[in-house]
């Protein structure tokens, strides 16, 4: 067996630790091996981070550390780069097989995108629901202060806010409208309900897109 092996999955507190939502569904891959060969193999779940890979053999350790995987998730194909973040053998239908964790490398825009839009309704991740105001402790738990901050100056630069400058955070409602990737950066798509007082005492209402990077430090205002 090849020492790629590491006899252990995923924990309950790993899962509940996933950036991305995760969907358990079975669809064919096929690798390439050593000596660019086509191995097949099966996966057993998918999110936006990555996925579990059942193989047929072990992976030695030059493709724990790059694998190409071409996956039919729902009805198209995806490529991606990845790599092994853990494995353990198990029985198939009497068989030995291979059971790995996979976290992804690289993946076009597009791709991934089609990949979070599989796997939107998976389990794990900060169980954000398509169109659904955050609540306070989604927002937090997405949005560290810094970029909250951040959002209220943009917001207040567009007039559609006011910025008092003092630390306080400004009433504003998030609703999440999906994610997105852009020249690899992945993103967090949201809506922000922001309100401005008049002179004439009426309230002008403004809903503004935005997209906020889930592991960076980029926030784009789409309008």
């Amino acid at each position: 067996m090849s020492g790629a092996i590491h006899p252990r999955g995923p924990t309950q507190a790993e899962l509940n630790r996933r950036t991305y939502p995760r969907r358990r569904t079975t669809f064919p891959a096929t690798y390439t091996g050593e000596a660019n060969t086509q191995k097949p193999a099966f996966g057993l779940d998918i999110s936006g981070g990555g996925l579990c890979l059942l193989t047929q053999e072990p992976l030695p350790p030059s493709l724990m550390k790059h694998l190409t995987l071409l996956a039919v998730v729902g009805d198209k194909k995806v490529r991606f780069d990845c790599t092994g973040c853990w494995g353990v053998p198990v029985m198939v239908r009497g068989q030995k097989h291979f059971r790995y964790g996979m976290r992804m490398k690289t993946i076009a825009d597009h791709d991934w995108n089609h990949v979070m839009d599989h796997s939107l309704d998976g389990e794990g991740g900060p169980g954000l629901t398509m169109g659904s105001i955050l609540t306070a402790h989604q927002r937090d738990s997405i949005l560290p202060l810094d970029k909250q901050q951040r959002i209220s100056e943009a917001l207040a630069h567009k007039e559609r806010l006011v910025h008092t400058g003092d630390g306080r955070l400004p009433l504003v409602e998030y609703t999440f409208t999906g994610y997105a990737m852009q020249r690899g950066v992945p993103y967090y798509k949201l809506s922000v309900r922001s309100k401005v007082a008049a002179s004439d005492h009426s309230v002008r209402e403004f809903k503004t897109g935005l997209l906020v990077a889930i592991e960076g430090e980029a926030i784009k205002v789409l309008d």
